[in-house]
């Protein structure tokens, strides 16, 4: 890892790591030389209109900014697979800003203050990965998200479980994220885990699961690892545990 606060980077062509801070608005970032580059993290920036000059090559960018998420609807990239973003104060997101990442595959945005996400456009469907932990979050629609296999959802304790479908993920997601919810064993069957054949990791720590009740995870039978940690709850009988999930590696 590089870090730079420099804005020439003629000398270093072969960069393939950029960790840029402090970048103000009359910064003027060229990244013309930089046909190596790979990774971009901004932290701490306060105009984002570097995003229109982003090297062709760049797979991964991440951002961290107090500016109005308004300003990423001019991010246009062919290549680009990894959008990682912070924006303090966010409170709502719509995922239009995203038409112009085709390659788009992993997106996160974390500790944003979220209370609503729109993702419930049909160009979104190649997202594999979402992460949306540490926000405030109530309900969200991944009825487009037929790609999935990662979703996180955790420290989000005002989500409505109850309203979240997993239908469409039903056959690709293998990865999901449920700490910090206030996971009770009343919500446990609306969110419809056991229609998730292919799920291989589930965390439902940190929540207020009292009793381990065998039917609420029927089906999830390629489960690798559980994580029930931070709850009321004891650990389940290692019989009653092998045979419901057969292949399960990992128990906390």
């Amino acid at each position: 890892m590089l870090l730079l606060k420099t804005k020439d980077f003629q000398s270093l062509p072969n960069l393939r790591f950029l960790q840029l801070t402090k970048v103000v608005n009359n910064d003027h970032i060229s990244f013309e030389h930089l046909h190596q580059l790979r990774r971009l993290c901004v932290r701490r920036v306060q105009s984002l209109n570097f995003l229109i000059d982003l090297p062709n090559d760049l797979l991964i960018l991440k951002v961290d900014t107090s500016r109005d998420v308004d300003l990423l609807k001019n991010l246009r990239h062919e290549n680009l697979q990894v959008l990682d973003i912070t924006i303090y104060q966010a409170y709502s997101f719509d995922a239009q800003c995203l038409r112009g990442l085709p390659s788009l595959r992993h997106f996160r945005m974390t500790k944003s203050l979220l209370k609503s996400i729109k993702l419930d456009y049909p160009f979104l469907a190649n997202l594999e990965t979402l992460s949306l932990e540490h926000n405030k979050i109530e309900n969200i629609d991944l009825s487009q998200l037929v790609n999935l296999k990662s979703l996180n959802l955790s420290n989000n304790p005002k989500i409505f479980l109850s309203q979240i479908t997993l239908a469409a993920q039903a056959d690709k997601l293998e990865e999901l994220y449920l700490s910090g919810v206030s996971f009770s064993n009343n919500k446990l069957g609306s969110a419809s885990l056991g229609q998730l054949k292919q799920l291989r990791i589930l965390d439902l720590s940190d929540n207020k699961i009292r009793k381990f009740h065998p039917r609420m995870f029927m089906g999830l039978s390629n489960l690798r690892e559980l994580d029930l940690s931070q709850n009321p709850v004891g650990k389940p009988e290692q019989k009653i545990v092998s045979k419901i999930f057969p292949r399960l590696e990992k128990l906390k």
